[in-house]
């Protein structure tokens, strides 16, 4: 009953987080409308809103990107301090993470050289330019929620074990195709501590449901 109450839970949390980034969304999106369709239909739009725009834009993602940074550099240390260390390396090389942290950078990257371009006066292009980078901030709102879920999944003890799981028999497929001694030790001694890890959350699990 505990687990069905839990997942309920966190569905609603889910359906409310989505709900409310969706609402935010919405609201920048009715309040930079006035702005954007201007620039979008307009044969000559004016240079100054079209640099407001790129402003804006580019703050948008900013925050969302610092946001992120932090809530990954809060929740992963705090948990990684209570099972095992081996988690921010883990963390560090999830493809997913990459995916997703490196879009934002990108995204805010795109949004502040085409700002700079168009500041240049490479108005000719500027209402595509405009549209493309209205895209990616709107799609960079998004995933937000998306996101630290998929950070919030990352840290449950279930999901840590698996992944250490994983790493040692990664680790024993690789080593079974080496045939240098120094690199078999190596594997041998990367796989005793990762054993090690899932040794020590399960003592810290037991240890804080006996407590």
């Amino acid at each position: 009953m505990k687990p069905l109450r839990n997942k309920t839970v966190q569905g609603a949390l889910h359906a409310l987080g989505t709900l409310l980034v969706l609402g935010v969304g919405l609201l920048i999106a009715l309040d930079l409308a006035p702005r954007v369709v201007p620039i979008l239909t307009e044969p000559t739009p004016p240079h100054s809103e079209i640099q407001g725009v790129f402003r804006d834009l580019s703050r948008m993602l900013g925050v969302t990107l610092s946001m992120l940074v932090a809530l990954c550099a809060i929740a992963i240390p705090l948990t990684a301090n209570v099972y095992t260390p081996k988690l921010i390396e883990l963390f560090v090389a999830d493809r997913g993470n990459k995916v997703a942290l490196g879009f934002y950078v990108i995204a805010n990257a795109f949004v502040l050289w085409n700002g700079f371009v168009v500041f240049d006066g490479a108005t000719d292009s500027a209402r595509l330019r405009v549209f493309g980078c209205l895209i990616l901030a709107l799609l960079g709102l998004g995933l937000i929620v998306p996101y630290c879920s998929y950070v919030l999944q990352f840290l449950i003890p279930g999901s840590i074990i698996y992944r250490l799981e994983r790493a040692v028999i990664e680790e024993l497929s690789r080593a079974g195709r080496k045939a240098d001694p120094k690199a078999l030790r190596e594997s041998r001694q990367e796989t005793l501590d990762t054993i090690q890890y899932l040794g020590k959350i399960v003592l810290r699990s037991v240890s804080r449901i006996t407590s």
